[in-house]
């Protein structure tokens, strides 16, 4: 019995089935999406002209409608002061839709997007040069490129909502709280200047040493208590 390893697999694809996977992929995946790129370029084109028209139309009629009333002193066209506002916030209202699905920024992405996709095929070879070319060397060239357009287009959309998100957040302020005394102090600064701070210095520290416990005469010298004077001031007991 031989130990010979067994021979290794050598089954290839034949240049029909070649040329078959190509027009596939070709028609499916390459041809397929460039004609989604389309009709979403179209699509997000309509909307933000639209909108930008329709927002742009509405504010002009209202200032119209403003300047009209305005230039009437007997004020018999109130009505079309009411209907002025109304069409502004109406106008803002469209803006706000504009900039929250932001059109641009989508179209942006698809027309980049599609021109990925057109400089991917580039490297696919006429329909008459198609029998002449080395469909095993073209086939995946095309799916490399293809693939990485298309993940090229995932990754921006990715980066779509990191936007959105970085565009929603509002810093909040941290609030620095400080006692009454240092707001006294503030107040009277800014107002009155530095001779008011030193006054209202002095003054605390006055205010401070008044409500300050007394002491013992024993220990410092100062004040002397009143169990101390009580007991100087008692007679002495007859002997």
């Amino acid at each position: 019995m031989s130990d010979a390893p067994p021979p290794a697999s050598t089954s290839i694809h034949t240049k029909g089935d070649l040329e078959f996977l190509f027009k596939l992929y070709l028609n499916k995946r390459v041809e397929s999406q460039m004609n989604f790129y389309t009709t979403r370029i179209r699509e997000n084109e309509l909307n933000s002209d639209f909108t930008f028209t329709a927002s742009t139309f509405v504010m002009t009629l209202s200032s119209l409608l403003a300047t009209i009333s305005a230039s009437d002193p007997a004020g018999s066209l109130r009505a079309l002061v009411i209907w002025s506002a109304i069409l502004s916030a109406l106008a803002a209202m469209l803006e706000g839709f504009r900039q929250l699905y932001n059109w641009d920024r989508q179209l942006a992405i698809y027309r980049d997007a599609k021109l990925g996709l057109e400089r991917a095929a580039l490297i696919i070879p006429d329909n008459d040069l198609l029998d002449q070319s080395d469909i095993g060397a073209v086939y995946p060239r095309m799916i490399a490129s293809t693939e990485l357009v298309l993940t090229n287009e995932v990754n921006q959309w990715g980066q779509f909502l990191l936007d959105k998100e970085k565009q929603n957040e509002q810093p909040v302020e941290r609030i620095q709280t400080i006692g009454t005394e240092e707001q006294r102090e503030r107040i009277m600064t800014d107002s009155y200047g530095p001779q008011a701070e030193q006054s209202v210095t002095q003054e605390t520290a006055a205010v401070n040493a008044a409500s300050a416990p007394p002491t013992d005469a024993s220990s410092n010298g100062t004040v002397p208590s009143e169990a101390s004077t009580e007991k100087d001031e008692t007679p002495p007991a007859a002997g």
